[in-house]
């Protein structure tokens, strides 16, 4: 099914900025999104720091995928597989929230981990450094890997059964 719209919960968009604000100003910032897929929206319930051994600069942020791995996965376990990875953010330290070259390379090495039938719903979001509440979320269209389609966003308050698994 064509993933047409991403949904975030408060829990999900304030972990990103508490993340922003610790880590600073000077450098990119990012981690892994988890949530779920219900019909053709995704729910983006966590985001992830980007982990102890990220490498990170100016133009650029390795997320650590050891353990954003780890990080994925204990939700996953705590939800009973009802919330699952579902891609990665990072931040732009400008008002250009377009993919770069890099990030269009680091989204198709993300879609070689995931099983064929979850090809194109893995997602980047890219998020404004000093305006959180900027952000933008691709993923790759159904029809090729080269292509980029932008999703429609909303910010939603947290569902009630979340709460057991913040």
């Amino acid at each position: 099914m064509e993933i047409i719209k991403v949904l975030f919960t408060e829990n999900a968009l304030k972990s990103m900025k508490e993340i922003i604000l610790k880590f600073g100003k000077r450098a990119e910032i990012g981690g892994c999104l988890v949530g779920c897929q219900i019909n053709d929206v995704l729910l983006v319930t966590h985001a992830s720091e980007p982990g102890p051994k990220a490498k990170m600069s100016r133009y650029a942020i390795n997320i650590d995928n050891k353990y954003t791995t780890r990080f994925s996965n204990r939700i996953n376990q705590l939800s009973n597989n009802k919330l699952y990875y579902l891609g990665d953010w990072h931040t732009h330290l400008s008002t250009d929230l377009r993919p770069s070259v890099t990030d269009l390379r680091a989204l198709k090495v993300l879609n070689n981990y995931v099983p064929k039938q979850f090809k194109n719903t893995v997602i980047s979001v890219i998020m404004n450094h000093f305006d959180s509440n900027q952000l933008k979320a691709y993923k790759f269209s159904i029809q090729d890997d080269t292509t980029l389609n932008e999703l429609q966003i909303e910010i939603i308050t947290d569902p009630e059964w979340l709460s057991k698994f913040i």
